[in-house]
């Protein structure tokens, strides 16, 4: 169907357009995500096109509100979390804190898909700093430009990301974003999926 064949579409679509920035619906999707997800960083809305460097949105109108992604305070113990995306190019935002005790830890994300579901996630890890306290976190110097792609996890694949020891001095925060980039919501409505934090 013509909904099924989105993402090859877009593909063809945006290849064929040398100033975007990206080449397939997948990054579009992705810079999208990290778009919308900057709204809510230090320097994160555009003040005017392009400005500041790295910003998400010039939105002189205000029609993008700040994403208010679920927190999760990691103390070093396994948590998880589980929720769904409902639509294709559907977005889903995991806040999560790191307790000064982790310092020095690994850590290790696992995002899974649903065994018997379609729907096919794409992941990015944006580590992040808060230099006071009230004010907006910000990314790290390494990561100013956007997150790290992390990869894909496919219907019923696993993604696992890991850092080798946590330095809280450097980055006490995670964006992790996730964009759900299949085309097969009518057979798989719910886009379940679960992410595992843990020590290893």
């Amino acid at each position: 169907s013509v909904i099924d064949s989105v993402p090859q579409v877009m593909d063809q679509a945006l290849a064929s357009v040398s100033s975007c920035p990206f080449e397939t619906y997948e990054e579009s999707l992705n810079h999208f995500a990290r778009a919308v997800y900057a709204l809510r960083l230090e320097g994160g809305r555009c003040t005017a096109l392009g400005t500041p460097e790295g910003c998400g949105f010039y939105d002189p109108e205000g029609l993008y509100t700040t994403a208010q992604p679920q927190t999760i305070l990691y103390r070093g113990t396994e948590r998880r979390h589980s929720a769904v995306i409902y639509s294709s190019s559907g977005v889903d935002f995991l806040d999560m804190m790191l307790h000064p005790a982790t310092d020095g830890q690994p850590l290790v994300l696992e995002i899974e898909g649903a065994p018997e579901g379609g729907a096919e996630f794409s992941v990015q890890v944006w580590r992040l700093v808060d230099v006071e306290l009230g004010g907006k976190p910000r990314p790290i110097s390494e990561q100013a430009a956007g997150p790290e792609v992390a990869g894909t996890a496919g219907p019923g694949g696993r993604l696992t990301y890991t850092i080798p020891a946590i330095d809280v001095t450097a980055h006490n925060r995670l964006g992790i974003l996730i964009t759900r980039i299949d085309a097969n919501e009518r057979w798989d409505p719910m886009g379940a999926y679960t992410v595992r934090i843990g020590p290893g």
